[in-house]
């Protein structure tokens, strides 16, 4: 998950330690990263605990990667988040993957251990956490549906599966992706479902659910932001149901969200950014930040 395309920074840099030879250094590796919002949302919890550390932002071009990777693992960076394009391409210069990231191949956050660099992917984590920051979410209760089966939803299928939701549906346009080895694993777990919509299948489970998570790429602009929704079966939903969004757009609901019937509780992405990027603090140093801050430059409840 990219923070991208806020214009909110701390407005009290007092309590940050100064920049000098033992500063811990920190970055995100993508392009484009001119508007990341997540400097902003790093040295906020490094601020807050009086860290001396910083974070910065790396933009790469693609043909780049190879040389700028290496020379960052020279100077004294301690962990990078990594966004798209390098998500994939970055792993090849790590000496190994944990969790998820391994056996999905793509990573967002990069730690080392001495001479040692690990890829790691806090995508779903980010997510389940900011489901269990809200008082009206019980998962054990919910019927969930999940919108998408990329790396992303993927990743998310997997924290979700792992906190034994009431049910947990896979929806997502092509059935095809369901035949392919991450999928065919889980198939057999009590409770999972897919529905593949090419196949004519029903968007009733969508319809049913009372909590819906997208992780599609639909709502991120262009031309997508004027095309009907993908999922009609959201036209549907009950209220009450609670809807998340992981992309999030500047000053307003996503195109997703607008679409939805009244009565629905929406959330965009930004309560996942805030989690994911805990989960990345926490593999970096060892305990988890203090959110407060980042939560009210995001907006996050």
């Amino acid at each position: 998950m990219d923070a991208h395309v806020m214009d909110g920074r701390p407005a009290d840099d007092s309590r940050r330690p100064g920049i000098d030879g033992a500063t811990e250094l920190f970055g995100i590796l993508g392009n484009p990263v001119a508007h990341s919002l997540s400097p902003a949302i790093y040295n906020l919890f490094f601020q807050a605990a009086g860290e001396n550390r910083v974070y910065v932002p790396l933009q790469t071009e693609p043909a780049e990667l190879d040389t700028v990777f290496e020379a960052l693992k020279k100077l004294r960076f301690v962990g990078f988040n990594v966004t798209s394009p390098f998500k994939h391409a970055v792993t090849r210069h790590l000496d190994r993957l944990e969790g998820v990231a391994a056996e999905l191949g793509c990573v967002n956050t990069i730690s080392r251990e001495g001479e040692t660099w690990i890829g790691h992917n806090t995508d779903g984590e980010g997510l389940a956490g900011f489901l269990e920051s809200l008082p009206e979410i019980e998962l054990s209760k919910r019927d969930v549906v999940l919108l998408g089966a990329g790396n992303a939803a993927r990743a998310i299928f997997r924290a979700l599966l792992a906190r034994r939701p009431g049910s947990l549906t896979v929806v997502n346009r092509s059935r095809a992706k369901f035949e392919e080895p991450f999928f065919r694993r889980h198939s057999g777990e009590p409770g999972v479902g897919y529905v593949g919509l090419d196949g004519g299948e029903s968007e009733e489970p969508i319809a049913r659910s009372n909590l819906v998570v997208n992780a599609t790429s639909y709502g991120l602009g262009g031309r997508q932001e004027l095309a009907a929704p993908p999922f009609p079966g959201l036209g549907r939903l009950a209220p009450g149901t609670v809807v998340v969004d992981t992309n999030y757009s500047p000053g307003r609901q996503t195109a997703l969200l607008q679409r939805l019937p009244a009565g629905v509780r929406a959330y965009d992405g930004r309560g996942m950014l805030l989690h994911l990027a805990g989960e990345a603090y926490r593999i970096w140093t060892g305990h988890r930040p203090d959110l407060g801050a980042a939560a009210r430059l995001l907006g996050v409840p």
